[in-house]
């Protein structure tokens, strides 16, 4: 590290003596003054006060001590901190030769020890393998004597007292031997007596009530950074009253006068609302076998789409014909394989309906050539141009073609010989013949020419798609139905009655649903299935933005390297805590690369079902697409329909490209970021479910729905979640899957939050062990950090982890203050540190569901001048900047440069990147404003390595910054109260009035200096 300046050294500051600059190499904690020089605390002689403390306080010494043995072991064998660790060690043997209480502070010590990861980390680890007496013999114990070795050996050495590193480890080795079925023990009898108290927990959980006062306790406690801790345990109780009040007061409303209300609650923000396990499991499963299917058309469209658009002709019409066009004139013999092929794809997939009784063998038999879907443009046109209501592919498949006979044309015409036009009679057919009561009906195909004038789009290739598309989720839906019609959580006995139950209609649609009872839930998810629900004019519109909103999610998320990142880790955080075994990662990602048997049983399943990119593409997969509204739209802007050809050729060879390197990729990536983590905690549950005797299918199912879920489950789509996503919180998504499943793990095993917190407290005072700065001055920087507890639950430790010297040089080398890992975007739920209320943000609101708006949020929040991420004002003349910032990606480096050539903005990326390059060249170690970057640093943090430098001047700069402007506020409304003019009527009054003020400002000064002596 660079030589350290004076104590009172600030480049940026009038006043020496308010400088906290870091100390000078000759510092020395331990010194006999107790006076601080530069905000650096020189603390008192400890071994002078050793006898004049508490019991509690030296039992804490004591326990700390045992703890951190293998950290001041690891600090020892690197050459860092050696007096400072021979004082503490000098401190404990003082503590441990107490008259008194020196017997305490040793079992203290030793229970300390115990706590050490290190010597607890290879049993306990393999908990899941020690079944049996034996296997705490064979297993345990050979575990216990690694980890013992391994803990005695990198342990801190009293040399003085005749320690050796070796001794240490053979002590080690044999204790952990015997201590390593102790420690399994131990580990499986307090998971058992904690197991029913978790479980009354999570079912607790389960109740509105508790879940919405436990969410409004949480806030209250959050709301108010000014408040005392009384005041927030009070907004605490408060908070929790009116979060559990609603759904109490809406049951006995219920009660009361018969109404709804909870009912309505429910359906609006809970996901698969009073569904059956089974039917839950069935529609992952429907959803895989949907995607399944349509990649197995989409083989063969690829290959059609490469054909030049002539050759797509005139194989669409080979494939329309019954002859493959050999009468029709439109005929090659070059396509004969590829139509045989897409001819047999088709009857394959008619076969299967027919399997499932989605559709009758004798109406199979009779239009087995005349399957492939005709599309027109009056039917693909934008939503605002079309006159005709677009189809479903449910009723699209079964819906009957051709021309129609009207309900004016009689059976007594029809036996005169007459047509309905006036068409020869051999182009018709009769479709119902008047008998029962039903209304005799004729009907006969379009011709060739009424197809072309209606705008039939002659593409083998869109045709195809479509016809897959359709066929996919038509035999997805006969095996969900087939699946759910056995089910006895499902489908009710015969002689169950209830007037909440429904019968489903005896048509061939419902395949082998026809005629069975179910809840009236499952009739109304069965409905959207089965796409009975029509889209309104308003959903039409409201597409359009979604697709807009849809691809500006992607820009922040997919195309960010740091989201990528946060991603893996955070994810990888979320495996561990939902109980997923490390040994299943390696596993799950050789089955995913082999694509194996168990790798087929996934997506069977429906492991993967729905990801984030699902999400997205509901405007993503809309840029560029090959055929759709956006292609035809052009050609009503041409006015031609046979400028088909070159719209769709563009878009296939040069749009498909496009889109497959700047969307596709980025979101496989992402995708598969998740997926991994996915098959391995399904094959960790499935395990675990198989092994306690449930039903293979059963077991199967709940594994791939904990295996979705605990990574966010993006099918699960309730109305306030569908609202909220697509206006005020565009990421919503992860937070509302996220949250219920940390709460539950919160409820079920609260020790998987004790170890990530003892894994992060370790590794910070390993970096504060590994660091030529004194161990005080450093926390006494950490002391001014922004608070941002690891989960943001309150009371955790802050998510940062102190980096060594030899990182810390590396990367900043003109740099002295302490750095450290800003790991708070890497725990699942996202950023929960909370705004402080500056210039459009909602005070005490984690800012995650600070209501941004999206993409129309990007666009009108810089309009009124508002940095809503920063709470600060835009500035006149950088609100378009500040928009295009919004609206694309922040991107840095090359790419960075190429975006702003063309926009004309500098991204925040770049802005920080060029910003360290600047300062690196004239040799500043520190900025006067800005956070501090390297040019290294300022690399990593937008790859989303973000390393901070704990500046106390510039902390505490900001902190004074922050509470004057609070005390100007509060002096400004002061001054104008004492302007006014009042009567003699109000002047208690207004004197009260301007007393409480003056009481507020003096509680903010001494708040102020509270925050500037304690930190924030």
């Amino acid at each position: 590290m660079s030589e350290l300046p004076p104590p009172n050294y600030d480049p940026y500051s009038n006043s020496a003596g308010d400088s906290s600059a870091p100390p000078p190499k000759d510092y020395d904690p331990y010194g006999a003054s107790s006076q601080t020089t530069s905000g650096v605390p020189q603390l008192a002689d400890p071994m002078d006060q050793s006898m004049n403390v508490g019991l509690l306080d030296m039992l804490e010494h004591g326990n700390y001590m045992g703890i951190m043995e293998s950290v001041h072991g690891v600090t020892q064998m690197a050459g860092f901190k050696e007096e400072e660790l021979k004082e503490k060690y000098e401190l404990l043997k003082r503590y441990q030769n107490h008259p008194e209480h020196g017997g305490k502070v040793t079992a203290a010590y030793f229970a300390g020890m115990v706590l050490d990861p290190v010597g607890w980390a290879l049993p306990v680890s393999k908990l899941r393998h020690i079944k049996t007496g034996w296997d705490y013999l064979t297993k345990a114990a050979p575990m216990g004597a690694l980890s013992g070795g391994i803990a005695g050996g990198v342990g801190y050495v009293d040399e003085e007292s005749g320690q050796t590193r070796a001794g240490n480890a053979a002590i080690g080795l044999a204790g952990g031997s015997l201590v390593g079925p102790a420690a399994v023990k131990i580990a499986k009898t307090g998971a058992q007596v904690y197991e029913p108290i978790g479980d009354m927990a999570t079912k607790a959980l389960a109740n509105p009530s508790v879940s919405g006062g436990g969410i409004g306790g949480f806030l209250g406690y959050s709301l108010g950074e000014d408040a005392t801790q009384e005041d927030r345990l009070k907004h605490a109780f408060l908070g929790a009253v009116m979060g559990a009040a609603p759904y109490a007061g809406m049951k006995g409303f219920d009660n009361l006068y018969g109404t709804k209300s909870v009912e309505a609650v429910g359906k609006a923000i809970i996901p698969n609302y009073k569904l059956a396990d089974d039917m839950v499991y069935a529609m992952n499963r429907f959803r895989a076998a949907g995607g399944i299917y349509e990649k197995d058309f989409t083989e063969l469209t690829d290959g059609i789409r490469q054909l030049p658009m002539e050759e797509r002709r005139i194989l669409y019409r080979m494939l329309q014909s019954k002859n493959m066009g050999l009468t029709d004139g439109d005929f090659d013999i070059n396509l004969v394989g590829v139509s045989s092929a897409s001819r047999e794809k088709i009857k394959e997939y008619g076969q299967a309906l027919v399997n499932l009784g989605l559709l009758d063998d004798k109406v199979f038999t009779k239009n087995i050539d005349d399957y492939l879907t005709t599309s027109y443009l009056k039917h693909e046109q934008p939503m605002w141009e079309s006159t005709e209501q677009k189809f479903t592919s449910g009723q699209h498949m079964f819906r009957m073609r051709g021309k129609i006979s009207p309900p004016t044309f009689k059976k007594s015409m029809w036996d005169k010989g007459q047509t309905p036009d006036g068409t020869d009679r051999s182009l018709w057919e009769v479709i119902d013949d008047g008998a029962n009561g039903s209304k005799f009906r004729v009907r006969r195909q379009w011709t060739k020419e009424e197809k072309l004038k209606m705008g039939e789009i002659e593409d083998a290739a869109f045709a195809m798609h479509k016809t897959g598309r359709m066929f996919a989720r038509e035999r997805a839906l006969g095996e969900l139905f087939e699946e759910l019609s056995v089910s006895p959580e499902v489908v009710f006995r015969d002689n169950f009655s209830d007037t909440g139950n429904v019968t489903i209609p005896n048509n061939p649609i419902w395949g082998a649903l026809g005629n069975k009872t179910v809840s009236k839930e499952t009739w109304e998810q069965l409905k959207i299935l089965r796409e009975l629900k029509e889209p309104t004019t308003k959903s039409q519109l409201a597409g359009f933005y979604k697709k807009s909103n849809g691809i500006w999610k992607g820009t922040k998320t997919i195309l960010e390297e740091a989201v990528h990142l946060g991603n893996v880790i955070s994810s990888g955080h979320m495996f561990d805590m939902a109980g997923g075994h490390w040994s299943d990662v390696g596993k799950a990602a050789k089955n995913m690369y082999l694509k194996d048997d168990m790798y087929q049983q996934m997506l069977e399943d429906g492991v993967f079902g729905a990801g984030y990119m699902r999400e997205l593409d509901e405007g993503a997969n809309e840029i560029l697409k090959t055929y759709s509204t956006d292609a035809n739209a052009y050609l009503r802007i041409t006015g031609s329909v046979s400028s088909i050809g070159k719209v769709l050729d563009w878009t296939t060879k040069i749009g498909k490209q496009i889109k497959a390197g700047l969307w596709d990729n980025p979101g496989k990536l992402y995708q598969l970021e998740d997926n991994i983590w996915r098959a391995s905690l399904y094959r960790t549950k499935l395990e675990k479910y198989t092994a306690e005797g449930m039903d293979i299918m059963k077991a199967r199912g709940k594994a791939a729905r904990d295996a979705k879920e605990f990574f966010v489950d993006y099918d699960q789509n309730p109305p306030v979640l569908n609202a909220l996503r697509h206006t005020f919180l565009p990421f919503f998504s992860y937070t509302y899957g996220t949250i219920p499943k940390l709460a539950q793990i919160a409820a079920k095993n609260p020790a998987k939050y004790a170890k990530w917190a003892m894994t992060y407290y370790m590794l910070d005072e390993l970096g504060t062990g590994l660091n030529v700065l004194p161990e005080s001055y450093i926390e006494e920087a950490k002391k001014y950090a922004k608070d941002n507890p690891m989960f943001g639950i309150p009371g955790m430790l802050n998510a940062r982890i102190t980096m060594p010297s030899f990182i810390s040089d590396k990367l900043s080398p003109n740099n002295d203050n302490p750095m450290s890992l800003n790991t708070e975007r890497y725990f699942p739920g996202g950023k929960l540190s909370k705004a402080e209320g500056g210039t459009g943000q909602i005070p005490g609101f984690p800012d995650m569901v600070q209501p941004g708006g999206g993409l129309a949020g990007a666009l009108i929040w810089p309009g009124l001048g508002v940095n809503q991420f920063q709470g600060t004002t835009i500035p006149e003349g950088e609100k378009m900047d500040a928009a295009v910032r919004q609206v694309l990606p922040n991107w840095g480096g090359n790419i960075g440069e190429a975006m702003e050539a063309v926009t004309g903005s500098e991204s925040y990326a770049l802005q920080k990147e060029r910003r360290a390059e600047g300062m690196a060249e004239q040799g500043i170690g520190r900025h006067p404003r800005s956070d501090d970057y390297s040019p290294a640093t300022a690399v990593l943090s937008n790859a989303g390595v973000r390393l901070d430098q704990l500046d106390i001047n510039k902390m505490k700069r900001r902190i004074r910054s922050k509470w004057d402007k609070k005390i100007k506020d509060k002096k400004v409304l002061l001054g104008k109260l004492k302007r006014e003019t009042v009567t003699n009527a109000r002047r208690a009054e207004h004197q009260r009035k301007i007393d409480a003020l003056q009481a507020e400002i003096r509680r903010y000064k001494k708040l102020k200096q509270q925050a500037l002596q304690n930190g924030e």
